[in-house]
Formats: structure tokens, sequence, C-alpha cells
């Protein structure tokens, strides 16, 4: 749900801030990291970080974000 979003993103701030990531990285990577939903019964739910990682990816290329962050945000999704 939207809170667990806002918790995700709100711990990946704070981590990157204190580890000093890149935070171009980690916070898109934290508010994408969930786009994709399966249902725990479903037998795809194992595809479920790889889906979320390419829908990621491709919703990232569509608003012409920096392309070449892209891999790393996909790789911190998956």
């Amino acid at each position: 749900d939207l809170t667990h979003i806002y918790r995700v993103v709100a711990n990946a701030k704070a981590l990157a801030r204190h580890e000093k990531g890149d935070s171009a990285v980690i916070i898109p990577a934290a508010w994408l990291h969930d786009c994709v939903v399966i249902p725990k019964s479903s037998p795809d739910r194992p595809l479920a970080s790889r889906k979320a990682a390419k829908a990621a990816s491709e919703f990232l290329e569509s608003i012409g974000y920096s392309g070449e962050k892209i891999p790393a945000i996909a790789h911190a999704v998956e």
C-alpha cells in the first residue's frame, strides 16, 4: 500500500544520506520497487522483482530520466 512505499522511500533517503549513496539511483528505486503487483499466491510471484525492474526502466525511459542511471535503478529494484 501507499504507506509502505512512503516508509521505504523515507528509509532509503536516510540510508542514502548516511552511506553517501547515489540518490539519483536510490530514491527512484525506492519509489518504483513495487510498481508491479503480483499476488503472493500467484505462480508468477517469483518474477515480481524482475517485472518491476523492467516496468521501472520503461517508465523512467519514457519520462526522459538519465539513461546512465536506469540500469543501476533496475538492479536495485530487482
